[in-house]
């Protein structure tokens, strides 16, 4: 197999990783951030067909009943221990308007979903 094709393939293989992603970062209220954490989290999901990409709050909703008893902070170390990788997002509106935010997070998710892959083989 070329090297081309081999790229082709761990290209291919990568993007079809299963892949927990948690994304925290400021909710609704915050309209500029959190369109941006929407548009992470489709491109994430565009770039990679198998990838749960989820926001805190939704684990919070879909755990309520096994994780009723935690404390906040208990809830986001266990949602972070559930995670493959995990996006942290500040409130500072300048860095949502004028950054690559996406095209970064998605290229962390690549490399991620390569790392893996590439335990796969070993």
């Amino acid at each position: 197999m070329s090297f081309d094709e081999r790229i082709d393939e761990i290209l291919s293989l990568s993007a079809a990783m299963k892949l927990n992603v948690l994304i925290w970062g400021p909710g609704k209220s915050a309209t500029q951030q959190y369109i941006k954490r929407e548009k992470m989290r489709q491109q994430i999901k565009n770039a990679f067909i198998n990838a749960d990409v989820r926001f805190s709050e939704d684990l919070v909703e879909a755990a309520s009943g096994r994780t009723k008893d935690l404390t906040i902070p208990e809830q986001e170390l266990f949602h972070f221990a559930a995670c493959d990788i995990c996006f942290v997002l500040d409130g500072k509106d300048e860095e949502y308007e004028h950054c690559h935010l996406v095209d970064r997070v998605v290229s962390r998710v690549r490399l991620l979903a390569i790392g893996k892959l590439g335990r796969l083989f070993l």
